[in-house]
């Protein structure tokens, strides 16, 4: 709540996943949609890494697109109540 409030956020209105960057430093900041989801996809490195190149289109295209794959997501992949963890195997992939 109170990271939101400081860049100006409502917390009760947060529709779309937010990611932080440089949090508690005087760097931090805050992509959300299209800038989010492109850093994301890109930091998993490997061939995901190419997704750099999608950097210098405009927020709004890259929002747009964002937009569309969120707009499918449950239809894709399904719908949970809450975060499903990796399967044991796959566990040593993610950071604690």
């Amino acid at each position: 709540r109170n990271l939101l409030e400081r860049h100006g956020r409502n917390p009760d209105d947060l529709d779309t996943f937010v990611l932080v960057l440089d949090p508690g430093t005087p760097q931090e900041r805050l992509l959300d949609r299209g800038r989010g989801g492109l850093r994301v996809v890109r930091e998993m490195g490997g061939l995901f890494a190419l997704a750099g190149l999608f950097e210098i289109l405009p927020t709004g295209a890259l929002n747009w697109f964002y937009d569309r794959v969120a707009g499918s997501r449950y239809e894709r992949f399904g719908r949970y109540d809450t975060c499903p963890l990796p399967p044991p195997e796959h566990r040593d992939r993610f950071d604690a």
